[in-house]
């Protein structure tokens, strides 16, 4: 049980911290850069999915 709430926690910080990039950089990002972040903050979501769940 503890493994799950670890990773649901890991999961969480690794989200808000790909979204960082975007909250900063809002106004001054292009639509080519914010696809660019996004898909890199859907890649951090999809590695903590990975480590933690499929393990």
């Amino acid at each position: 049980m503890n493994d799950v709430i670890l990773g649901s926690v890991f999961s969480a910080f690794s989200t808000g911290l790909g979204a960082l990039p975007i909250l900063f950089l809002q106004s001054s990002a292009t639509l080519g850069w914010r696809d660019v972040l996004l898909a890199f903050t859907a890649g951090i979501m999809m590695a903590a999915f990975s480590r933690f769940v499929l393990n």
